[in-house]
C-alpha cells in the first residue's frame, strides 16, 4: 500500500522580507517512520531551545497537541509543522508543496498584527541591518586605521606648524590656542607621544566593539541553526 510506505517530516516556517511569497521554509532533513517518531524529535528539538527563543515558547503548546491530532504549532511569527511525506516524494518537494497548500491560512496565522504593522516590521528590520553593516563596515576599517597610524607615527620627529623638528629646535605656538607657548624638541615629542597613546587607545575601543558585534552576529546564528537541528 502506498500509504504505508509514507514516512513523515517537520518543518520551521516563518515570514521572511528575502522570499516572493512572503514565507522561509525549513524542512529537517531527515524523515521518520511515523507521525509520533516526527512528533518526538520535533518536541526535542523545541524542548532544547534557548530560553528566549520563539521555539522555548513553542515546546508547551506541542504538547499539548491530542496525539494522532494534526500538529501545527503557532507561535506568530513563526510555525513548526509535522506533515506526512508520501512515496516517491522527498521531505523538502513535500514540504514546499504542503505550504504551497495552505499559503493563505499560514500567512494570516504567523502575522502578528495587520498586514501594515508587519509592512513595517519588515520595512524596520531592514533599515536596522542596513545601518548595522554601515557602522560595522566604518568600525572595521578605522580600527586598525588608528591602530597602524597611531604605531607608525609614535617614533616619528615632532612637528611645528607643519616643520619637522629635529633636537635643539624650539617651536613657538601663537596666543588665542589653549595649547600656546614655547616648547622645545622634548616637550614637543611628548606631546605628539601622548596624542598617539590616545589614539591608539581608541584604536583598542574600536577594534573591541568589533569583536563584540561578531560574537553577537554568531551568537544569533547559531541561535537561527538551533532552531532547525
Amino acid at each position: 500500500m502506498a500509504g504505508q510506505e509514507s514516512v513523515w517530516g517537520w518543518m520551521w516556517v516563518y515570514p521572511s522580507s528575502r522570499r516572493e511569497d512572503g514565507l522561509e521554509v525549513i524542512p529537517y532533513f531527515e524523515a521518520f517512520p511515523t507521525q509520533e517518531q516526527a512528533r518526538a524529535h520535533l518536541q526535542r528539538h523545541l524542548d532544547g531551545a534557548l530560553p528566549d527563543a520563539p521555539a522555548a515558547k513553542a515546546a508547551p503548546m506541542l504538547r499539548v497537541i491530542r496525539p494522532g491530532a494534526p500538529v501545527v504549532v503557532r507561535c506568530p511569527p513563526d510555525a513548526w509543522i509535522v506533515f506526512e511525506v508520501p512515496a516517491g516524494t522527498t521531505v523538502d518537494s513535500e514540504a514546499a508543496a504542503y505550504v504551497d497548500r495552505n499559503r493563505d491560512a499560514l500567512v494570516r496565522g504567523l502575522s502578528s498584527g495587520s498586514g501594515a504593522s508587519v509592512l513595517k516590521r519588515v520595512r524596520d528590520n531592514a533599515l536596522v541591518l542596513v545601518v548595522a553593516v554601515a557602522l560595522f563596515g566604518l568600525a572595521v576599517l578605522l580600527g586598525p586605521f588608528l591602530l597602524i597610524t597611531s604605531l607608525v607615527d609614535s617614533g616619528a620627529s615632532p612637528s611645528c606648524d607643519g616643520r619637522t623638528m629635529s633636537p635643539g629646535d624650539v617651536c613657538q605656538i601663537p596666543p588665542g590656542r589653549s595649547d600656546s607657548g614655547v616648547f622645545d624638541y622634548q616637550q614637543m615629542l611628548e606631546r605628539a607621544q601622548s596624542g598617539n597613546t590616545t589614539a591608539v587607545l581608541l584604536g583598542l575601543v574600536v577594534t573591541a566593539v568589533e569583536v563584540v558585534l561578531v560574537l553577537v552576529v554568531a551568537r544569533r546564528r547559531m541561535r537561527e541553526r538551533a532552531k532547525v537541528g
